[in-house]
């Protein structure tokens, strides 16, 4: 081959060369949805970055938009495709907003009370409520002047004064190994006050609380606008003081420096009754009694005793008994019913402890025979809620038989069951 026609053959051999590569390029460029932006809501998969192509020119990457922002007024550039509407960051933006004032304990541990509160503000958040802050809520109350605890209507002028819809507040103290929750709900509506009350363990506590929360907290949807409007109208001022020594009077004095102690309302006789009422009322016991002759006859008689009773107050239990009495007779034992009546009263050793002093007084009549008198004190210790074992220790009684008294010294153990 000679010279001028190697020559032509790499000529043609380099065109060639130059066409592949062009409709290589080509190809690539006209893959279906290559030039695409990726579909709204999600997002491209991660590729490593690719080197500039040989033969091409590199670009500078387009600047970031805080480089060059873009005026308000004008639109920005989709480039064709539609970009959708920008998420609500605001979640709660049209909720209904509350307030949670912190729980008060009494005669239990404070810990208990932040655990409430923390139920409690939870439990809203559920509903669909906006909550203020602790600080937010500490401010309006100050603003207010609350006192606390709160009662009903301090409650609703909190609620007011820090601009919320609805406010909450909690009371929680110990009854019979149990912890007692009583809550408050103000409306801005002018609806209610609302209330609901419970009781719980240990184990229970969060779950209880958020069941009386939704008991007492109205639905975010039941709402008067109207009324809510009415309420939180300014009221107009009185205006200026007619001497220097209104002004003087309407002027607030000045807070004293240094730490203050909060002023505590008196309770009402109405809370006093709630917080004495107990949380199981029905009682259900048996008792076995042993009579001991002390007026020197050494009699001895027996009963079994079955007790339906009703706790009035924590410390205040109206019994109906029944008991079976084998009864040392003249000629021989006895046997009869004794019905009695029963009022007792509880004297607590300690807020803390479970164990209690039961003094009772009783009237019982045995048939054929006559009245039965008894008065007696011993003690009462509680396993848990429910069951508590009582005995009686020191327990005269006088028997009325045959126009005489015939005095015993009884001994008791019993075992109550609350319903």
């Amino acid at each position: 081959m000679t010279l001028p026609s190697l020559s032509r053959v790499l000529r043609s051999a380099a065109c060639v060369g130059v066409l592949l590569v062009a409709s290589a390029g080509a190809v690539h460029a006209q893959l279906p949805g290559s030039d695409l932006p990726p579909p709204p809501g999600m997002e491209a998969p991660a590729s490593p970055p690719a080197g500039p192509e040989r033969g091409t020119v590199t670009q500078p990457p387009p600047p970031t938009p805080s480089q060059t922002p873009t005026p308000a007024s004008a639109p920005p550039p989709t480039d064709g495709v539609i970009a959708p509407a920008p998420a609500d960051t605001s979640a709660n933006s049209g909720a209904r907003t509350a307030l949670v004032v912190d729980a008060a304990t009494r005669g239990i541990d404070p810990r208990v009370g932040q655990h409430v509160t923390h139920a409690m503000r939870q439990t809203l958040a559920a509903m669909g409520y906006a909550v203020a802050s602790s600080t937010e809520t500490v401010a309006a109350a100050q603003r207010a002047r609350m006192t606390y605890p709160p009662a009903p209507a301090d409650l609703w002028r909190v609620t007011l004064a820090a601009g919320v819809d609805r406010g909450a507040f909690a009371r929680v103290w110990a009854d019979a190994g149990r912890y007692v929750f009583e809550l408050s709900v103000a409306s801005a509506d002018g609806t209610g006050p609302f209330f609901a009350r419970g009781s719980s363990g240990a184990e229970d506590l969060y779950a209880v609380v958020e069941r009386l929360t939704r008991e007492a907290v109205p639905a975010p949807n039941v709402w008067d606008a109207a009324a809510a409007a009415r309420y939180r109208a300014p009221v107009a001022s009185a205006g200026p003081a007619d001497s220097p020594l209104a002004g003087q009077l309407a002027t607030p004095s000045p807070s004293p420096t240094g730490a203050r102690t909060p002023f505590v309302r008196p309770v009402t006789p109405r809370e006093a009754r709630a917080a004495d009422a107990p949380g199981r009322r029905l009682q259900l016991a048996l008792y076995t009694v042993s009579a001991i002759g002390a007026d020197g006859n050494g009699f001895y008689n027996h009963l079994l005793e079955l007790s339906l009773g009703v706790r009035l107050r924590r410390d205040m239990i109206l019994s109906l008994q029944l008991g079976y009495a084998n009864l040392d007779g003249r000629h021989g034992r006895e046997h009869n019913l004794m019905p009695s009546l029963v009022v007792e009263k509880r004297l607590r050793l300690a807020p803390h402890l479970d164990l209690s002093v039961p003094i009772k007084g009783s009237v019982g009549f045995l048939p054929f025979n006559g009245p039965v008198l008894r008065v007696s004190a011993g003690l009462a210790y509680a396993f848990g809620e429910r069951v508590e074992l009582t005995a009686d220790l020191i327990c005269p009684s006088f028997w009325l038989i045959d126009d005489r008294v015939y005095v015993s010294m009884n001994v008791s153990l019993g075992l109550i069951v609350r319903l």
